[in-house]
């Protein structure tokens, strides 16, 4: 085996059982999102062989399995537990968000697209140029700039909200 695949599994599976330690005692949610990220390690260390990464279906698969699971510790964080939101708290929530996107980007980059036609047309390198020079590098620095804007200002108006739990009326509680 190669030594980062071993290096990634390893570090992986530390981080899983570090948290899995604490989450036994304290039971925190946020606990949760790190292990999910040693489990992405982990999945990740898999697919890596020498300094080249194998994207497979499967590597999509997990990680996409994964990313929905972090979605789903965020959404009990945030509207369910009794967590008291701070910015080191939102620092936290946003391995879901950054974990999407980066899963995004990398099956945009993949050559997954063309699963069906292992060889590329003449057609689909015309259309990946003319994407190549729609998308130029300033307006992808502005996509980037006015997505973290939003985002910063979406965070932002929610932690000045009041709770949502305010707002449910249960009649059999």
């Amino acid at each position: 085996m190669d030594k980062t695949k071993v290096m990634l599994i390893l570090m992986g599976i530390v981080v899983i059982l570090l948290f899995l330690g604490d989450f036994s005692q304290y039971k925190s949610s946020l606990d949760l999102l790190y292990i999910t990220m040693g489990m992405m390690v982990v999945i990740f260390g898999f697919f890596v062989e020498g300094e080249k990464f194998n994207e497979t279906v499967t590597y999509f698969v997990a990680m996409s399995a994964v990313n929905i699971f972090q979605w789903l510790i965020v959404i009990n964080i945030l509207f369910i537990s009794q967590v008291y939101l701070t910015i080191q708290v939102f620092i936290v929530l946003a391995i879901a968000p950054v974990m999407t996107i980066f899963l995004i980007n990398r099956l945009r980059r993949s050559n997954l697209k063309y699963l069906g036609n292992q060889q590329r047309k003449n057609k689909d390198l015309v259309v990946a140029d003319k994407m190549n020079v729609i998308l130029t590098d300033k307006t992808k620095a502005i996509y980037i700039f006015v997505g973290i804007v939003i985002m910063l200002v979406c965070l932002a108006s929610f932690s000045q909200s009041q709770s949502p739990e305010n707002y449910l009326v249960v009649p059999w509680v």
